[in-house]
């Protein structure tokens, strides 16, 4: 199952991945997406739940998946609201030791090895704005 923020690609996720959870703490943003949800035939593959992440997921899950684009930095907290939904013990049997304790290691901020320390590390974001016009009426 999918946990989806933000709600505007619930429709388009749950379609890809069958089963889907859309939160948000804004009940107009929560009643949108009902609706959108409603009209595209999809009431019974998403559930739309009102609560703040990480506790709304928590609550809700746990989840195969957890999309969370532009919302986390909304969170009080950032850096522990993604541990919250990280669930490294949900890789329990598909990692090989090492390969965990080594994922443990990079995401403790406790651990000179975390990837919030290094100096070597970036994000790189890109964002893409396409604009259109409608052709002007003949005989203008």
């Amino acid at each position: 199952m999918l946990a989806v923020a933000p709600v505007a690609l619930t429709v388009q996720l749950a379609k890809a991945v069958g089963q889907a959870v859309a939160m948000d703490d804004v009940p107009a943003a929560v009643a949108a997406t009902n609706s959108l949800v409603a009209e595209h035939g999809l009431v019974d593959r998403v559930e739309v739940v009102v609560g703040e992440l990480p506790a709304a997921a928590a609550r809700a899950g746990p989840f195969d998946l957890i999309w969370a684009s532009r919302v986390v930095h909304h969170l009080a907290d950032e850096a522990a609201g993604v541990r919250a939904l990280a669930l490294l013990e949900r890789l329990d049997g598909t990692l090989e030791e090492s390969d965990r304790r080594a994922l443990a290691r990079l995401t403790d901020p406790s651990d000179p090895a975390d990837l919030g320390r290094r100096d070597d590390m970036f994000a790189l974001g890109v964002q893409s704005i396409h604009v259109g016009s409608a052709p002007a009426p003949p005989g203008l």
